[in-house]
C-alpha cells in the first residue's frame, strides 16, 4: 500500500477514533501494531503467519534484531520504580 494512502486511512482512523468509544482507537493501536512490525514478521516469523499469538511470541524471541519500532511495541522496556 503506498504511503499516502496509509497516511489517509491513518488519518481517517484518527478521526473516528476522536468521534467514537475507545473500542475504535484499539482498532488503531492494532493497525499500528501490524504497520511498525510487518516487515520484521515476514523476515523472521513469516512460518507462523497467521497466527497472531505464534507471531508475537516469535518477535518477541527475535527482540534484538527487529526494528527499534516494533522492540517497542513487542517488548517495551520495564521502568523501575
Amino acid at each position: 500500500m503506498p504511503k499516502f494512502m496509509m497516511r489517509a486511512f491513518a488519518a481517517a482512523a484518527l478521526s473516528w477514533c476522536a468521534m467514537t468509544t475507545g473500542a475504535s482507537c484499539q482498532i488503531f493501536g492494532l493497525l499500528q501494531e501490524e504497520a511498525d512490525c510487518e516487515g520484521d514478521a515476514f523476515r523472521f516469523c513469516g512460518q507462523y503467519i497467521p497466527n497472531h499469538a505464534q507471531i508475537h511470541a516469535c518477535l518477541y524471541a527475535y527482540r534484538n534484531e527487529i526494528s527499534p519500532a516494533c522492540r517497542a511495541i513487542v517488548a517495551p522496556p520495564r521502568h523501575r520504580y
